[in-house]
């Protein structure tokens, strides 16, 4: 007989796996390890998000168990990825709002954190909090980054509160611990490191702009905010983003706008000259 097979799906675990499919296709131009990320996002929004309460396991096609703060933090932060993959804004509006079920069902106001469990679920010996970042980021230090990197998307002040909350109400604990706390300290670097803005304007499907991405996408900045804005098909994300509505294409060729520490370059349309501009962003980062 065969041996056994778990064969149950874990939210936050499929959120790791997005996330690095998503990465995988930027970093490796594999368009299969998108499709399956976006394959995957779509999945557990449909099956596992049902009536604004995120399920933690599918299986057989039954879901079971509420979400923990760790599933709604490592989904968002998966959509993030993704829509830096394939700008989807759906990806961004999803994320939004599981942030903003994580705000009515986890948060403990009193100190800006995120508590484990729902706060409908039966907790007989109290709410418990996770803030030590283990085989999986914690859920507190997930939220914090996925809100860093909202707060540089839509410039919504909140999302920058909640982050540095976090960092702040963890931080005594971290310095005791520094080991426990690896990915916390990571979105610590990222929150004090100048941003580095890097806006697309384009048709998507133009080779030109293809190749404005893959020079994006070979140079590793963790900082970066990376958006492409469609002229055919504006609305949606300016709506989302309205700060995109101040960038426009102004010819016939696709045009990067890069801005590190709120100073901006000229419109860039060589993919050479792009990349050696994020190359030097990221020596000046060092």
């Amino acid at each position: 007989m065969p041996p056994h097979r778990d064969e149950k799906a874990i939210v936050s675990w499929n959120g790791l796996a997005i996330s690095a499919l998503a990465q995988g296709a930027q970093v490796l131009g594999e368009a299969r390890y998108g499709e399956a990320a976006a394959r995957t996002a779509r999945f557990l929004l449909k099956d596992l998000l049902k009536d604004n309460q995120l399920f933690r396991i599918w299986t057989a096609g039954r879901v079971s168990v509420p979400g923990f703060s760790e599933d709604y933090a490592l989904l968002a932060n998966a959509l993030l990825d993704l829509y830096e993959t394939d700008f989807d804004p759906v990806w961004v509006r999803e994320a939004r709002r599981l942030m903003a079920l994580m705000d009515e069902k986890f948060l403990d106001p009193a100190d800006g954190t995120y508590f484990y469990v729902d706060q409908d679920q039966v907790a007989p010996l109290g709410r418990s909090k996770s803030v030590y970042d283990q085989v999986l980021p914690s859920g507190n230090s997930m939220a914090a980054r996925v809100s860093l990197r909202l707060y540089r998307l839509t410039e919504a002040e909140p999302y920058h509160e909640r982050a540095l909350a976090i960092i702040r109400r963890l931080q005594p604990q971290a310095r005791e611990n520094p080991f426990g706390f690896a990915h916390l300290w990571t979105v610590q670097a990222l929150s004090l490191t100048p941003p580095l803005d890097l806006t697309l304007v384009g048709d998507p499907g133009d080779s030109r702009l293809q190749a404005l991405l893959r020079a994006a996408y070979g140079v590793y900045l963790p900082e970066r905010r990376l958006v492409l804005k469609s002229p055919s098909d504006s609305a949606a994300l300016e709506e989302l983003l309205p700060w995109t509505g101040a960038y426009s294409q102004p010819g016939a060729e696709p045009v990067a706008y890069l801005c590190r520490d709120f100073t901006c370059l000229p419109g860039i349309t060589d993919p050479g000259e792009l990349g050696e501009k994020l190359g030097r962003s990221g020596e000046q980062a060092r």
